[in-house]
């Protein structure tokens, strides 16, 4: 009861949570405090890893954002890259800038772009999320990857949604939903100091 009081009197945007309990019955309030994990005593070696190793990767992937973002801030005008996406008919070349969004279709992806043609490519969601990643894609479920220049709203329904330029709107995983809020707070930021 006690840590659960200080958590209440400290910004965890902060940081990230793993609760740890014998009681399964305090997952209800840990959950207001949006914890990257619940594990229940007696901890399970492989359980804590999984946890910790999910802890890491997400603190990877606010570097290199953050990284990205001072890196796009101090970059003079560039030409518009452009990515080959493979079909069944051959190649494919696009400019990043025009793709909306990509969602998961089982071993295959769906590549949507701004003139609402969409695109069956012979890659895994994972795949396209490596290839696009470093141009402001972000994936923020298990289905969906986005492109961050073509996020319209986000909404605070279910664990979160956002509305995309093609008018599509997609869920937000929990686990993606502060580290989401954290880029968009991030754009805000980035706004003023211009």
């Amino acid at each position: 009861m006690v840590r659960a009081l200080m958590l209440h009197n400290v910004d965890t945007a902060q940081f990230k949570t793993i609760f740890t309990t014998a009681y399964s019955e305090y997952a209800l309030r840990a959950i207001k405090y949006t914890p990257l994990d619940y594990l229940l005593k007696p901890i399970d070696a492989e359980e804590l890893k999984v946890a910790v190793d999910k802890a890491l990767r997400q603190q990877q992937s606010g570097v290199q954002e953050q990284i990205r973002r001072y890196l796009n801030q101090w970059a003079g005008p560039q030409v518009s890259p452009r990515v080959a996406l493979a079909t069944a008919e051959g190649i494919h070349l696009y400019f990043v800038k025009n793709i909306v969004r990509c969602a998961s279709d089982g071993n295959y992806t769906t590549v949507f772009f701004e003139d609402k043609s969409k695109l069956l490519v012979a890659k895994t969601l994972k795949d396209l999320e490596s290839l696009l990643a470093p141009y402001q894609f972000e994936r923020i479920h298990k289905s969906h990857l986005v492109n961050l220049e073509h996020l319209r709203r986000y909404y605070n329904r279910f664990s979160g949604e956002v509305e995309m330029s093609d008018g599509a709107v997609l869920p937000v995983a929990q686990r993606k939903k502060s580290y989401l809020l954290d880029l968009l707070n991030g754009l805000n930021t980035a706004m003023q100091g211009e």
